[in-house]
C-alpha cells in the first residue's frame, strides 16, 4: 500500500470518526439522492441507513411544497456563497413533524453533480421555546393594552448604566409619552418638573445602591400638556453582572384626586361650622345696623347731603351682606335655589362678563347638544367667574382663555365622589405659568392664595357651590403651560316646572306686629321700621313671653296683622314650638321664619314648618315692606 493511500485511509477514518461523533445528522446528496448518512441522521428521523441511502430526500419531507422550497432556496445560496442554510419541517418515520436547520456545502462549487454534503439539526424545542416567548409576550401586550399598567424590565450593570430590556407597548397610552424602549427613561426625565427629576433620579439610585424595591410617585407632564400623578414600584434580582428591575409604572391620578377630595371634604366641613356661626352673627348685627341707617334716613329730607351719606353707608352694608352670602356658599349654608334650564347661556354670559375690556382673547367650544341641567342661576355663574378670574390671574401678561363644555358619562369604575350617571363637563384652560404640585392639592382650602391683596375665598366658594350642586371640581396644570379647571355637574332627564310668585301690591291696612328675637337690637330696629309703616309693635326676647302678649292683647281686642319669629332662641322657647303654641290657640295669623341661618329648612321650606313665609337676616325696610305687602292684601 502505498503513502497516498495510508494518506486517503487515514481522512476516512477521520471523516467517519466525526460523522460518527457529530452531535447532528449528516449526510450527502447527490442530485438530491442520499448517497451518505450518519448514525445521529438515522436516530433524527427514525429511518435506518438502508432505507435512506439510495432514496431521494423528498422522503424526508411533508409535502412537495416544502421539498422545492428547501432545493430551491439551499443550491441559489451555495451558488451565491459556496454554503447554504434554510430552516424547514421533516416528517420523520413514524409521522412525527420536526423543525430543522439544514446546512449545504458543494464539494465543487462548480460541479454541483459530485455531491453536496449537509447537516441537519434538530431545532423543534428551540422553535417551540421561541413560539411560547412570543405568545407570550402577545399575551402581555394583549393584557397591558387594555389596563392602564406599563410594564418594563432594566438591567443596572456596575458602572451605573441603565439598560432598557423590556417595555410594554402602551407607555404612550397610560403615560402620554410617545418613544422606543431605549429612549424610555430620559423621556420620562424630560416630562417631569425639575423638583420631581431630582427626586426620581434619587430614588432610583438608592435603590441601585441599597439593591431594594425602587418605589417613587410624582407629576408627570405628558405630551398633551396634560398632568398625571404616576407610582412606580420595581423589585430587583441579583446576577454576576448587575441587578434586574422588574417593574411597572401606573396612573394613580384618580386616586390622588379621590384622596384630594377627601382631605377636602374634611377641612371644608371643619370651617364650615365656623363660618356658618360668624355668617348667622354677622347677619344679626348687619340686620341691626340696617335697622338703625333706616330709621335716620326717615329722618331727613331728599336734599340734605347727610341722608345721601347715609345711603352710602347703606351700600356698603348691603355689600356686607353680600359677604355673608359668599360665606354662606362656601359653607353650604345657602341651598341653590334649582331650576332646569340649558346652562349654555350660563356658561357664555358669565365668560363675556368677567372677560370685557380684559384684552384677553376667548375661545367657546360648546357643545350644540348640551344635556339639561338643575342649578342655581346666580351660584353658577359666580361659581365659574371665580375660576376664569383666576385664570385671568395666572396670565398677568395676557392670553389665551379657551371654555367648553361637553357631555359625558361617569361609571362605576372610576374613583370619585361623584354618583355614576350623565354629566356636563365644563373645562376652563389658561395658557398661564400652571400650578406647582405641592400647591395644586391645596388651592381649594378657604383663606388659602398666593396672590396678594386677595382672601383665598373665590376657588373654596366656587368648589362648595359645585358640590352643593351634587357636582365636584377637579384641576389638571402643567407647570409652565398653564391649568385646566374641570367642573362637573349632573344632567337631568325630566323638565320641572317653576311656579311664579311675584307680587306687587300697595302698603296694606295698619294693625299689629309681634317681633320675637333674642338680639334686643334686632327687636329695636325691626320694631321702629314696623312704626314708620304704621303699625303698632309688640316685642318678645322668647316665645313663652310672646304667647303671653298675645293672650292678653287679643283678649283686649287687638288684631296682629303678622308675627315675626327669630328661628334660634338659646335661653326660651323657639319659634317652632311657638308656632304650634300659637295654632294651639285658634289664631290664623301671618307667621314669618326669620334667621341668620340660612340654609335652615324652615328658612327653606317654611310652608313645611307652619310658617306663612320666610326672611333672611340682614333684611332692609323694603324687604320687610314687600313681604307684608304681598302676604296681607289678601288676609
Amino acid at each position: 500500500m502505498t503513502s497516498a493511500d495510508n494518506s486517503n485511509t487515514e481522512r476516512n477514518d477521520k471523516i467517519q470518526s466525526i460523522y460518527r461523533a457529530a452531535p447532528a445528522g449528516i449526510g450527502m446528496v447527490v442530485d438530491r439522492v442520499i448517497t451518505e448518512a450518519n448514525e445521529k441522521l438515522c436516530l433524527l428521523t427514525g429511518y435506518s441507513m438502508e432505507e435512506l441511502i439510495g432514496n431521494s430526500a423528498r422522503l424526508l419531507y411533508e409535502n412537495d411544497e416544502d421539498f422545492e422550497y428547501v432545493g430551491r432556496e439551499k443550491y441559489r445560496k451555495i451558488h451565491e456563497q459556496g454554503t447554504g442554510s434554510v430552516e424547514t419541517r421533516w416528517k420523520k418515520k413514524n409521522g412525527e413533524i420536526i423543525d430543522i436547520i439544514l446546512s449545504s456545502s458543494a464539494l465543487d462549487i462548480n460541479d454541483l453533480s459530485k455531491g453536496v454534503v449537509f447537516t441537519a439539526l434538530d431545532i423543534t424545542d428551540r422553535k417551540r421555546y421561541e413560539e411560547l416567548n412570543r405568545n407570550n409576550k402577545l399575551q402581555i401586550e394583549n393584557i397591558t393594552a387594555n389596563i392602564p399598567v406599563v410594564l418594563f424590565q432594566f438591567h443596572s450593570g456596575g458602572n451605573g448604566e441603565i439598560e432598557i430590556k423590556y417595555l410594554s407597548g402602551n407607555s404612550e397610552k397610560v403615560l402620554g409619552i410617545n418613544c422606543g424602549a431605549d429612549a424610555f427613561f430620559n423621556e420620562l426625565k424630560k416630562h417631569l418638573s425639575e423638583g420631581d427629576k431630582e427626586k426620581f433620579l434619587r430614588s432610583m439610585e438608592c435603590s441601585i445602591k441599597k439593591r431594594i424595591t425602587w418605589e417613587y410617585e410624582g407629576i408627570i407632564n405628558k405630551d398633551s400638556d396634560e398632568s398625571a400623578w404616576i407610582r412606580i414600584i420595581a423589585n430587583p434580582v441579583a446576577f454576576n453582572s448587575g441587578l434586574l428591575f422588574n417593574g411597572f409604572a401606573v396612573d394613580i391620578t384618580d386616586s390622588v384626586k379621590y384622596l384630594s377630595l377627601a382631605e377636602r371634604e374634611y377641612k371644608h366641613n371643619d370651617l364650615a361650622l365656623l363660618t356658618r356661626t360668624l355668617a348667622n352673627d354677622f347677619n344679626n348685627i348687619i340686620s341691626g345696623v340696617f335697622g338703625y341707617l333706616e330709621i335716620a334716613l326717615d329722618h331727613f329730607s331728599e336734599e340734605d347731603i347727610v341722608k345721601e351719606q347715609l345711603e352710602k353707608a347703606l351700600d356698603v352694608f348691603y355689600r356686607a351682606k353680600e359677604l355673608t352670602s359668599r360665606l354662606s356658599d362656601f359653607s353650604n349654608l345657602s341651598e341653590p335655589f334649582k331650576k332646569q334650564n340649558s346652562i349654555t347661556l350660563a356658561i357664555i354670559e358669565t365668560t363675556r362678563n368677567r372677560l370685557s375690556g380684559s384684552g384677553y382673547t376667548y375661545n367657546l367650544n360648546l357643545a350644540d347638544d348640551l344635556f339639561m341641567c338643575e342649578f342655581d342661576y346666580e351660584q353658577i355663574s359666580y361659581a365659574i367667574g371665580n375660576i376664569i378670574t383666576n385664570a385671568i390671574q395666572a396670565m398677568p401678561e395676557g392670553g389665551d382663555l379657551s371654555v367648553s363644555a361637553e357631555n359625558i358619562i361617569i361609571g362605576e369604575e372610576r374613583k370619585t365622589f361623584l354618583t355614576p350617571g350623565n354629566y356636563i363637563l365644563i373645562t376652563i384652560r389658561d395658557r398661564g405659568a400652571g400650578i406647582p404640585g405641592e400647591v395644586l392639592s391645596r388651592i381649594f382650602n378657604p383663606f388659602f392664595t398666593t396672590k396678594k391683596k386677595f382672601t383665598g375665598m373665590g376657588l373654596a366658594a366656587s368648589y362648595s357651590i359645585i358640590k352643593n350642586h351634587q357636582g365636584t371640581i377637579e384641576v389638571n396644570s402643567t407647570p409652565g403651560k398653564g391649568s385646566a379647571f374641570h367642573i362637573y355637574l349632573p344632567a337631568v332627564e325630566k323638565a320641572f316646572p317653576v311656579k311664579s310668585s311675584v307680587k306687587t301690591f300697595a302698603h296694606g291696612d295698619k294693625g299689629g306686629i309681634l317681633i320675637i328675637d333674642d338680639e334686643i337690637t334686632i327687636r329695636e330696629t325691626v320694631g321702629e321700621m314696623f312704626k314708620m309703616m304704621g303699625y303698632r309693635v309688640y316685642k318678645a326676647s322668647e316665645g313663652g313671653e310672646a304667647l303671653k302678649i298675645l293672650e292678653t292683647e287679643t283678649k283686649n281686642g287687638v288684631k296682629f296683622n303678622a308675627i315675626i319669629l327669630d328661628l334660634i332662641i338659646p335661653d326660651g322657647m323657639g319659634a317652632k314650638e311657638t308656632v304650634n303654641s300659637i295654632k294651639g290657640m285658634g289664631l290664623s295669623i301671618p307667621l314669618f321664619a326669620s334667621s341668620g341661618y340660612v340654609d335652615d329648612p324652615a328658612i327653606l321650606r317654611p310652608g313645611d314648618y307652619g310658617f306663612t313665609d320666610s326672611i333672611r337676616k340682614p333684611y332692609r325696610l323694603k324687604d320687610l315692606v314687600s313681604l307684608i305687602n304681598y302676604h296681607l292684601h289678601d288676609s
